[in-house]
């Protein structure tokens, strides 16, 4: 869409959920059906944000995104905030970050360290911009009560993505993709 077609469109919750729908067609995007509509807003942000500030992108797709900036020692503090996570598992040896060469590559070890999109996501973007606040409606979901209480995230972890895909921390979405649910 042209800037003046977002501005103008303000879009209700039925209407986002039906143009996220079309950003992500296919039930296994990044993976898991879980994680459709966070790979669909995180799409729809990024097409968004091609014409739009990031306060107009807020305003016309219903999000508030707010930050400091990113760390300069973004890699630094997420290899100490992964460390850090761990000492909160007793039985868990203290992870070797110094392999973690990227943002993208701290993707890669939370996902084989069983994590899910719904942790890594916020994680990450946590610990690479000071003073992070986002805040979203709540995604649809489908299936069992708990699978769709996790996929009400989903719009919220698809604005963690679209903001470090945006600020170039991450090259492309391969970093989000394969995450267990």
């Amino acid at each position: 869409m042209e800037r003046q077609d977002w501005l103008d469109a303000k879009i209700d919750k039925e209407g986002i959920d039906k143009l996220v729908s079309t950003y992500a067609p296919h039930w296994d995007i990044w993976g898991s059906c879980q994680y459709q509509t966070a790979a669909g807003f995180c799409r729809l942000v990024v097409d968004a944000r091609r014409t739009l500030s990031w306060e107009e992108a807020g305003e016309a797709l219903g999000f508030r995104l707010t930050h400091s900036g990113v760390r300069e020692d973004a890699l630094a503090n997420l290899r100490a905030e992964i460390v850090s996570d761990s000492k909160d598992c007793p039985w868990r040896e203290e992870p070797n970050v110094e392999n973690i060469q990227s943002i993208s590559g701290a993707f890669e070890f939370l996902r084989k360290s069983a994590g899910d999109l719904w942790g890594a996501a916020p994680f990450v973007a946590k610990a690479c911009f000071k003073d992070l606040e986002v805040e979203a409606q709540d995604s649809p979901g489908f299936g069992p009560k708990l699978n769709v209480l996790v996929q009400s995230e989903n719009y919220r972890v698809g604005l963690f993505c679209a903001l470090l895909l945006d600020h170039k921390l991450v090259g492309d979405e391969t970093p989000f993709i394969g995450f267990d649910t």
